[in-house]
């Protein structure tokens, strides 16, 4: 997989929409969605910006908008945090990178009683105390554990044709 890099002018494989990559969300389970803000468009309208799976994304060009230094923080999804404002403590599902330095984590309550919904805090990592490192491992896509295997060369089987079938 390519990673695409916050700043670089981008294009979505799929809808062709082209922007330059102002975020980007590295999840628990190994989602990497990236922000994209399209340009302004032919009346002076700002676009609203898109949320893109990073697989479906290519870097555009070589040139890339120089982003603020991100602020440093000592947290991984998987981590442990407490809310120093609230008290509350749980896992950190995702941690996201901003074009203008920010970094946010999103923390996910972990004890819930039955029938309540959890709580999913959101907020710059000043807000939060690492509690443990690593309570959750990340966990590896399955598509990325697996080595892909070279098919055998020249024609299968069943594509031969005889000359008399033609």
């Amino acid at each position: 997989m390519k990673e695409v890099r916050i700043g670089a002018e981008v294009k979505d494989v799929i809808t062709k929409a082209k922007g330059i990559v102002i975020g980007k969300a590295n999840f628990l389970y190994g989602c990497v969605r990236v922000c994209v803000q399209p340009p302004m468009d032919k009346d002076g309208k700002v676009p609203d910006s898109i949320w893109v799976d990073e697989e479906q994304l290519e870097e555009t060009t070589k040139k890339i908008v120089q982003p603020a230094p991100l602020h440093t923080h000592e947290f991984k999804v998987g981590d442990l945090a407490k809310d120093i404002i609230t008290g509350k403590k749980g896992i950190v599902t995702c941690i996201c990178c901003w074009f203008g330095g920010g970094v946010r984590i999103f923390v996910q309550e972990q004890k819930v009683k039955v029938g309540e919904k959890p709580v999913e805090l959101e907020a710059d990592t000043h807000r939060f105390k690492l509690i443990k490192s690593q309570v959750i491992k990340r966990q590896v896509p399955v598509a990325e554990k697996k080595k892909k295997a070279k098919p055998p060369a020249g024609p299968r089987e069943d594509s031969k044709r005889s000359s008399k079938s033609m």
